[in-house]
């Protein structure tokens, strides 16, 4: 069973993003919900399966159930045409939800890692520090200072989900779990790439069909590790 949903959750993305240019804002959003809510199913089936640790894989599902509110309230605004609306609610409650489901990993990440190197929280200030002073030369643009603050907190937690997903998988690995590990740096990594593209392509413009292929790659790709790891 866990091998049949790990293949309709490489397929189903792998569908979506072909046919995605294809057919109508309502059949996108359709397609999409449906390939993150195979990759919930994924996790369920994986910690059926194979018996994982209750704490972790409920978390980890509620993250991911997170991640399918945010895909439709995202998806929604453009099936309505308000994709562009500065202060559209929908696209805020989905900008909030993704952000809640990286705390959640965030947290999950904490309560299963030993011994934390707290120093470490300076990284993502650092980091978003860094994006501020250089983001004039990468071309982005704020419309409203209210995407400053929201943009910078976004920043802020997706870097501290990288730290902490990269320590605990540190542990994982010298611990002998070293495929496991493997996946939560992999996956880690991924769910930053993409949101980073996301970003440039909200506030950036930058929204070519190959960006917009990357961001959906590595979305999905971070999502069934974080699946498969539950």
């Amino acid at each position: 069973m866990i091998y049949l949903f790990s293949v309709l959750s490489v397929v189903m993305p792998v569908f979506f993003i072909e046919r995605r240019q294809r057919v109508d804002d309502g059949q996108t959003l359709f397609l999409k919900c449906l390939s993150t809510f195979l990759m919930l199913f994924l996790a369920v089936i994986k910690a059926y399966t194979y018996k994982s640790e209750l704490l972790y894989f409920l978390m980890t599902a509620g993250a991911l159930s997170l991640c399918l509110l945010g895909d439709f309230f995202l998806g929604y605004c453009h099936v309505i045409g308000k994709e562009n609306r500065l202060y559209n609610p929908l696209r805020f409650s989905g900008m909030l939800v993704f952000l809640l489901a990286h705390v959640v990993f965030i947290v999950n990440y904490l309560l299963h890692t030993e011994n934390f190197i707290w120093y470490l929280v300076i990284v993502p200030f650092a980091i978003t520090a860094i994006f501020f002073v250089l983001s004039p030369y990468l071309g982005f643009k704020w419309s409203h200072k209210a995407f400053i603050v929201i943009s910078a907190l976004y920043l802020i937690t997706i870097s501290f989900m990288l730290i902490t997903g990269i320590f605990y998988a540190v542990q994982l690995v010298s611990s002998g779990a070293t495929a496991r590990g493997a996946m939560i740096i992999a996956a880690s990594i991924l769910f930053f790439i993409s949101d980073s593209i996301l970003a440039f392509m909200y506030f950036a413009g930058k929204k070519s069909k190959a960006i917009s292929i990357a961001n959906l790659t590595t979305y999905f790709a971070s999502l069934i590790l974080l699946a498969l790891v539950s």
